[in-house]
């Protein structure tokens, strides 16, 4: 849900202020089974970032939305291929590079977000997909490490609403 800016810790304020770029973000309020966070959503350059933090304002991990060209052919192939091992069709809907570690690392590698980040940052990639099972499509999260293998997948549940969304 959409937080207004006084809302938000005050840590997770100064990150965005100490962003190596100017951006006015959208704020969030996350609630899942995980936990309580605020996320900041925002545009830069053509891409799109959410910043997540936890309700004290610590940063919890970034993430940048990429498409399937930014990542390497190879591993791309591997990821396909436990797409279809897992599923009798599929579409990939969204793809995310995470980075998590140091705030102060996070700050440098966010400055270098448009030609080459440290790798010592880079966590993995979460990958939003819409694949067949047991003859329906269903919606799943696929975490892969930077190697290319899964190492979760969790179906996404849709909310139920009492009205339309668009």
């Amino acid at each position: 849900m959409d937080v207004e800016i006084n809302e938000v810790p005050a840590n997770a304020k100064d990150f965005i202020k100490n962003l190596p770029f100017r951006i006015k973000p959208n704020w969030f309020y996350e609630i899942n089974e995980v936990g309580h966070s605020y996320e900041a959503k925002f545009k830069y350059k053509k891409r799109l970032y959410s910043i997540e933090f936890d309700t004290t304002g610590r940063l919890l991990d970034v993430e940048i939305q990429l498409t399937k060209r930014d990542i390497d052919k190879k591993m791309m192939q591997q990821i396909d291929t436990y797409f279809q091992s897992e599923f009798s069709s599929y579409s990939i809907g969204k793809i995310q590079l995470q980075l998590g570690g140091d705030e102060d690392a996070i700050l440098k590698g966010l400055n270098k977000v448009l030609k080459k980040i440290p790798s010592e940052l880079q966590q993995g990639y979460e990958i939003v997909v819409n694949g067949k099972k047991s003859n329906y499509y269903q919606p799943f999260e696929v975490f892969f490490d930077m190697s290319g293998k899964a190492l979760s997948i969790v179906q996404i549940k849709l909310r139920n609403t009492d009205h339309l969304e668009y």
